[in-house]
């Protein structure tokens, strides 16, 4: 912010809304990655449930 906006270099609003900011992408990311991880390594088990979540694949009884 400093070095685009031309803001103060050391503000402590700055620092903890930039933090956040980073964190949630952070955990954003992070989820993603285990939920393609889980359903790439076992796809037997789980199947996908949107980008972050999955879920244990049902059995088909035929």
């Amino acid at each position: 912010a400093w070095g685009l906006a031309g803001e103060q270099l050391l503000a402590p609003w700055g620092f903890l809304v930039h933090t956040i900011v980073i964190a949630a992408i952070t955990a954003t990311t992070y989820r993603i990655a285990i939920a393609r991880k889980m359903v790439n390594q076992y796809p037997w088990i789980y199947e996908r449930a949107g980008p972050l979540f999955w879920k244990e694949r049902v059995p088909h009884r035929g």
